[in-house]
């Protein structure tokens, strides 16, 4: 840990993103940290848990990149889930999904 707490001193961003991943890891004296508001919340139209916050960050506004490195994951994987959305909801736009999910209150 201590190694982490060095690297999260320095600039780069992955060193302070490890840090903050390092920090919510469940330990001796910690509890699990609590689960996102995504999975508080059944699947709606037959989208995952995954689906939801991804759908969340596209009605934000965010590109596959800020997905990406909000959620920790590629953008390749990123973009499968848009697609995924949009095929689920029956639209061919991300601004059609945003929309679609403010129809459904789902978001």
């Amino acid at each position: 840990m201590e190694v982490l707490l060095q690297l999260g001193r320095t600039a780069h961003p992955q060193a302070t993103r490890a840090v903050e991943l390092a920090a919510l890891l469940p330990g001796p004296a910690k509890t699990a940290p609590a689960p996102p508001p995504a999975a508080a919340l059944p699947p709606i139209e037959g989208l995952t848990h995954r689906e939801l916050e991804v759908l969340r960050l596209v009605q934000a506004g965010a590109s596959n990149r800020d997905i990406a490195e909000d959620l920790v994951i590629t953008e390749r994987t990123a973009k499968a889930h848009v697609t995924n959305i949009l095929g689920k909801l029956g639209v061919s736009s991300r601004a059609r999904a945003a929309a679609r999910a403010y129809e459904l209150g789902m978001v």
